[in-house]
């Protein structure tokens, strides 16, 4: 499965700028309903990050398709936010969807490196995303 993100922080600003003001497929209850979902499956999320990270990197074998299903649901999610927050909130929210990202790209460009750092910045940004939730 292909996870098409782009981490690099020009590449988001722009499609942001892109995006049209007025989004009408994005509402403050899809808002809610990512921070729900966070808040509910952080753990899950948490353990899917990892396991991802053990399996690809120190293992050097596939990850499940369950924890890459988690967490590309995951990043969904933290684009909402993203789109839906504002100030700091929508800073944590992007640094969360860029580490996702990381991770996700990792995997799909075959970059040990890349889910090490996504790993560690999803570690890192856990505790700030549920606090701008």
């Amino acid at each position: 499965m292909l996870h098409l993100r782009h981490p690099q922080r020009p590449l988001a600003l722009v499609a942001m700028v892109a995006l049209p003001l007025a989004l009408t497929s994005c509402t403050n209850a899809e808002a809610r309903s990512a921070c729900q979902n966070v808040e509910a499956e952080i753990g899950e999320i948490g353990m899917a990050a990892q396991s991802v990270y053990q399996d690809y990197v120190e293992d050097g074998i596939e990850p499940q398709e369950q924890h890459l299903d988690i967490l590309d649901a995951h990043y969904e999610d933290m684009v909402v936010l993203e789109e839906n927050l504002s100030g700091n909130k929508q800073e944590t929210a992007y640094e969360r969807t860029e580490a996702t990202a990381y991770l996700l790209d990792g995997i799909d460009e075959q970059d040990p490196s890349l889910v090490t750092e996504g790993a560690d910045r999803m570690a890192e940004t856990e505790e700030a995303i549920l606090d701008a939730c």
